[in-house]
């Protein structure tokens, strides 16, 4: 699914409701000293409504699904090639100690 057909199917799906959207104040300094300028994630929930709430969720959701199906072929990929590494050097390390070992005479 392309990402435009995505933001289309989710905004059809999306609760009708308020279409306003949330003017910038002019006194955001005062609200970043009252709250300290961080939220908690229980006082942005509380504000939202709950089918904003759900749309966001879904979502989320989605995204999280097409970001992990595009990234799981690169993981695997770099476990695969973190195995052959770390089979090269142990490699390595055998023919290291086999020239020490001819080296010093040592048998």
């Amino acid at each position: 699914m392309t990402l435009k057909k995505f933001w289309t199917r989710q905004r059809q799906t999306m609760p009708k409701g308020k279409n306003k959207l949330r003017q910038p104040t002019d006194n955001t300094a005062t609200e970043l000293a009252q709250h300290g300028g961080e939220h908690d994630k229980d006082d942005e929930e509380a504000e939202l409504e709950p089918g904003l709430a759900k749309a966001l969720d879904l979502m989320t959701n989605k995204l999280m699904m097409a970001i992990n199906d595009k990234l799981e072929p690169l993981a695997k990929t770099v476990l695969a090639h973190t195995t052959e590494l770390k089979r090269a050097n142990d490699h390595l390390e055998e023919a290291e100690a086999r020239v020490l070992l001819l080296e010093t005479g040592d048998r």
